[in-house]
């Protein structure tokens, strides 16, 4: 969804700022014209006052109008619906942001279980699956005037069926992501302790398949690029009451204490298992 980003605001009173000042210095000389005219004769009294009002009222409309096709009218064009890109735009943008998608990824290591062949069922661990990071924050955010194709429909798109077991117990254990934004940063990095997985869900997902695939997510954006590089002084919630997910000293970009506990989990119950690093760092 579309938001209002307060450093935006205050570009935009910035770039408009001479015109309200010359806007204001008119109103200002206006008022204080009928306020001295008091102590002129009646008729030159009635003269000045108009005048003032007339003076006031051209400076109001006429600043406005500066602003509204100058310094502005980019931004209302686009407000009232000008400006749109039309579908033969969108899809070649479309292909571009695919291209770049591609190029974006990196195999870093593969002891053949990649590419994938005979599987056709994933079990996929690790809350960011349900809610992976698309951009960064701010202008590099995303919002919903696009379709977004999630991590996990890339994957039924694909051909390959998710163990939906697990998308519910993500899903029950939080279902939004903490607020990424130019005005607020949360580092929280939801995941489930590893005593929360049962036995049954467990024995469920190797039943469902054996092979595995974990995804780790990081996000970061415009406002705060400089990532935490000391978690446990930033605004961080743990995901246990009974340990930190981050020791003094430890950074945004290693692993937390829980994700740690992912990885032996899955590890220990599954012989084929993908790691999947998703992030804007």
């Amino acid at each position: 969804m579309l938001s209002v980003e307060m450093e935006d605001v205050l570009a935009v009173l910035g770039l408009v700022r001479p015109y309200l000042i010359l806007m204001l210095a008119l109103v200002v000389t206006g008022i204080a014209v009928i306020v001295l005219a008091r102590k002129a004769r009646k008729a030159l009294r009635y003269v000045l006052r108009c005048e003032a009002v007339i003076l006031i009222i051209v400076a109001i409309i006429g600043g406005a109008s500066l602003i509204c096709f100058g310094p502005m009218s980019t931004l209302l064009g686009l407000a009232t619906g000008k400006g749109t890109v039309d579908e033969e735009i969108n899809e070649k943008a479309a292909k571009v942001a695919e291209s770049i998608m591609e190029e974006g990824i990196v195999l870093l290591e593969n002891d053949g279980i990649l590419p994938l062949d005979g599987v056709d069922r994933l079990n996929v661990f690790g809350w960011e699956s349900i809610n992976p990071a698309y951009g960064g924050a701010g202008s590099g955010g995303i919002n919903d005037l696009y379709p977004v194709v999630s991590l996990l429909q890339g994957l039924e798109d694909a051909g390959f069926s998710v163990n939906q077991e697990l998308v519910g117990f993500y899903t029950a254990y939080s279902s939004s992501s903490p607020e990424m934004s130019i005005q607020k940063q949360s580092w929280t990095l939801p995941e489930p302790p590893a005593a929360s997985y049962s036995k049954e869900l467990m024995d469920n997902a190797r039943a469902f398949s054996d092979t595995a695939l974990i995804v780790i997510s990081r996000k970061a954006g415009e406002g705060h690029n400089d990532i935490p590089i000391d978690v446990s002084k930033a605004a961080f919630t743990g995901n246990s009451k009974s340990y930190d997910d981050f020791e003094e000293g430890e950074h945004y970009l290693q692993l937390s204490r829980t994700e740690r506990d992912l990885v032996e989990l899955v590890t220990s119950a599954f012989d084929r298992v993908i790691v999947v690093y998703n992030g804007a760092n």
